[in-house]
């Protein structure tokens, strides 16, 4: 019985030496064979939206790359807007400029490692035109009188009849500057039941 177990024993340890150790997860045991991973594109594809010609930086970030990373970028297509306006450091991955197209533009990034391994991913970059101040509404008394007539008209549809219920009636006065404008306008309840 101690021949089997010591024999037993013995097939054992030659069997893990033979076949590469005692089953390293890492793929690096004593065969000599190693496991690589494939150098990946990790930024999310939909960048940080910009407003036009406002300066714009953001880094593109890579991981399992070996050594110094280069990067580039290309448009996607022919037809397909360009991020026009904006370059990418190539040694760092920093994308900025000032953009000088409006809408979302595309582009593909590229980047190698010293070892010579590409990754390439897509990305969008929406460029917003510049925020405007509304003009300033200008309300004549031709204007006011039929935003108040169909405000009492869609009253009426709603409510029914005015006959028989309270109502209240409000005049505005201001001065008509000649030009059909209503200046210094002012609102007043004249009151009762009318």
């Amino acid at each position: 019985m101690k021949k089997i177990t010591s024999s037993l024993v013995l097939l054992i340890v030659l069997s893990l030496v033979a076949c590469g150790g005692g089953g390293s997860s890492s793929g690096s045991g004593s065969g000599g064979i190693t496991q690589t991973l494939p150098i990946t594109i990790t930024t999310d594809p939909f960048l940080p939206v910009t407003l036009n010609g406002q300066p714009y930086s953001t880094t593109l970030a890579a991981s399992n790359g070996k050594g110094a990373l280069k990067w580039s970028i290309r448009p996607i297509s022919p037809t397909t807007l360009f991020v026009d306006g904006l370059t990418i450091d190539s040694a760092t991955g920093v994308l900025s400029g000032k953009t000088t197209f409006l809408g979302t533009a595309g582009f593909v990034a590229t980047v190698t490692d010293a070892n010579s391994q590409t990754a390439s991913k897509n990305f969008n970059l929406t460029a917003y035109g510049p925020l405007t101040q509304p003009s300033p509404l200008n309300l004549t008394t031709e204007i006011f009188c039929e935003l108040w007539f169909a405000a009492a008209w869609n009253f009426h549809r709603q409510h029914g009849s005015f006959e028989g219920q309270r109502h209240e009636v409000w005049n505005v006065l201001g001065d008509d500057n000649g030009a059909g404008f209503v200046d210094n306008a002012t609102v007043l309840r004249a009151g009762g039941e009318h």
